[in-house]
Parts: structure tokens; C-alpha cells; sequence
């Protein structure tokens, strides 16, 4: 399971990119939970579990399996709050890939920036790691082709990309990608990625502000301490659904009790959070069995238990509702893929 939330500024981003395509704002927002005056909170985030839903949603509407690409080319300073502000007023490429590295968890904190460099050329890296790679594909669409397209448009300098990956498999848009990244990139590598000549890296911005700078790195920073100083319920409780669940004791009461919470006070913190219970309990459960059935080693039919459930039947039913398939052809798949 991927975890990780995104900021409003970004998600309004895609949401409009998703309405010039024809599809329903209203829908759109309610799928996420949100309306237009929560929206405009770039203080609040949308879940990561939720953005693959409206993702799901755009595409179901519109057809654009691209979508995450197009958002990209759509991105603009404000979709990354102040960030993409200290980002614009940077003296260099190189210094905002820097500050996407140390503040890029205000924007997205679903994978880890990484950002390196040497003498020819500069690394970046972001995946949004899960099990289900085509879930995540259009974000992780979107994420490579921010770093590229957006950098280049607060430069206006025209260097080839040398190199990006992808984790998920080929695309029936291969030409979207050639028009975007000017190359065609790798796929199912083990992370997704740029790499970037040097020169591009010590190109001049196009409006570099040092004042401009100061005062938006300044409220990025806020932003980004007041992030770093909570750990979210759902993390919290999803550690100890994980604890109860081999003794078949995570139930919404004793994992309450466990946090010295009352059923009804841990929901409604929950919600007010965009999450639920039922909901962390199910993608504990998935992510859990994923990881169960890439061990070879352990029997399909004998960690049913480890998950909660009183019998095979019950978790087979809910892996198939999960994946499309039953544990047994899901590890078929993957012991296949191994082989080749």
C-alpha cells in the first residue's frame, strides 16, 4: 500500500487539467470528499489512497490514460504552493531541484525526493512505490514529467532529458511520452527517475528574486515544520492494526482502547483526517497479503490467519475484490515473472 497524502494546491491542479477534458468537477470532488471551499485550503492534503481514486475517476470519464502526464504540463508555481514560488526565484536549476529535495513533502509526501549530482549529470528520483503499479502510474507519470516540464518552464532552456524510468510497464501512449521528454523512456525498472545533464542543472532561472526567494522559503519551511512535528492518526492506527491483527483482535474497540480513544472519538478523528477505519483495516490487510505472497516460501493457504480472517474462503473473497485475482494466481503471476 502506498502512503502519503498531497497538498490541495496540486490536487486543484489536477482537478482543473480534468474539467478542461470534460469531466464533472462535482464529481470529482466528491469522490475525494472535498467542495470547492475546502479546496482553496492549501493547507489542508487529500490522502494518497484517495488521489489513485480520482485519478481512476478522471480516467473512467475521460479516457485520458495520459492524464498524469497532461497534468504535468499544466503545473505551474501556485500548483506547488510556496514552494514552487522559492522554487521559481531560485538562481539555478540546480538550487530549486535542491529545495525540492529538502521541502518537497509539503507538496507530496507519498515517496521520498531524491536529488544527486556529479560531474556530467544530475540524478532525480520520486516513486510512488506500491504493489499495484498500475495504480500508482499516473502519479508517478505526473511526478517525472513535474521535475522535467516544470523546470524547464522556469528556465526556458532547451536541454535534452539524457534518461527516464518507470516502474510500470509500457503504455498504450508511447507518443505522449516522446512529445514530453523528447526520449522515450525506460519501464519496469525498480524506481522512476531523471537524468539530467549538467549543463541544464547550471542554467540560469528566468526571474531569479533572492527577496522573493527569502520570503517563500521562509513559509515553505513553516509549512514543512509543522508537517515533520505530527505523525497522522491513520499511520498510527494502521501500526496497530498491524499488531492486532495476527491475534484477530483488531477490532475498531480494542484498537481504540490501545490508543486510549473511544470508538466514536477515534472515528470522527479519523474522518476529519479523510480517513475511516474500515478503510485502514482493508489496505492493512491487502498491503500484508501482497507481502505474504512474495514469499515464496509461505503457503498461500496458511497466513489467512496472520490477516484476521477465521477461514481461507473469507480472504480469498477479499483478495479478489482487492486484485482481480485469487492469492493463488496472483502468486502464480509473480512466480512467473521471476522466471523470466
Amino acid at each position: 500500500m502506498s502512503r502519503g497524502s498531497i497538498a490541495h494546491s496540486l490536487i486543484k491542479t489536477i482537478i482543473d487539467v480534468a474539467e478542461k477534458q470534460g469531466a464533472d468537477r462535482p464529481v470529482l470532488l466528491t469522490c475525494i470528499g472535498l467542495n470547492e471551499k475546502t479546496l482553496q485550503d492549501n493547507l489542508l492534503r487529500v490522502p494518497i489512497a484517495k488521489v489513485k481514486v480520482l485519478f481512476e475517476e478522471i480516467i473512467r470519464q475521460t479516457g485520458d490514460q495520459a492524464i498524469g502526464l497532461h497534468v504535468a504540463e499544466n503545473v505551474r508555481p501556485g500548483s506547488l504552493g510556496t514552494l514552487g514560488y522559492a522554487m521559481m526565484s531560485c538562481a539555478s536549476v540546480h538550487e530549486a531541484y535542491a529545495l525540492l529535495k529538502s521541502f518537497g513533502e509539503v507538496v507530496a509526501d507519498c515517496a521520498g525526493f531524491n536529488f544527486v549530482k556529479d560531474e556530467k549529470v544530475g540524478t532525480a528520483i520520486f516513486t510512488v512505490s506500491t504493489n499495484d503499479l498500475e495504480s500508482v502510474r499516473p502519479l508517478n507519470d505526473m511526478f517525472m514529467a513535474i521535475f522535467w516540464v516544470f523546470g524547464q518552464w522556469i528556465t526556458s532552456v532547451d536541454i535534452k532529458l539524457t534518461t527516464v524510468s518507470f516502474t510500470h510497464s509500457p503504455t498504450n501512449y508511447m507518443g505522449e511520452y516522446e512529445r514530453i521528454f523528447g526520449a522515450q523512456p525506460a519501464f519496469s525498472n525498480e524506481q522512476c527517475g531523471l537524468v539530467i545533464d549538467r549543463a541544464y542543472l547550471d542554467a540560469p532561472m528566468d526571474q531569479p528574486d533572492a527577496e522573493i526567494n527569502s520570503i517563500m522559503l521562509q513559509k515553505t519551511e513553516h509549512t514543512h515544520r509543522s508537517l515533520k512535528s505530527k505523525e497522522g492518526l491513520d499511520k498510527v492506527v494502521a501500526s496497530q492494526v498491524r499488531k492486532f491483527l495476527p491475534l484477530q483482535k483488531a477490532t475498531l474497540t480494542l484498537i481504540a482502547a490501545s490508543l486510549n480513544m473511544s470508538e466514536r472519538s477515534l472515528s470522527r478523528k479519523l474522518k476529519e483526517e479523510g480517513f475511516s477505519y474500515k478503510t485502514i483495516l482493508a489496505s492493512e490487510r491487502r498491503a500484508m497479503a501482497l507481502d505474504y505472497l512474495k514469499d515464496f516460501n509461505c503457503s498461500v493457504i496458511n497466513f489467512y490467519s496472520q490477516l484476521g480472517y477465521r477461514d481461507y474462503s473469507a480472504f480469498s473473497h477479499a483478495f479478489r475484490v482487492w486484485t482481480g485475482f485469487s492469492p493463488t494466481e496472483y502468486r502464480d503471476t509473480l512466480e512467473k515473472r521471476q522466471a523470466r
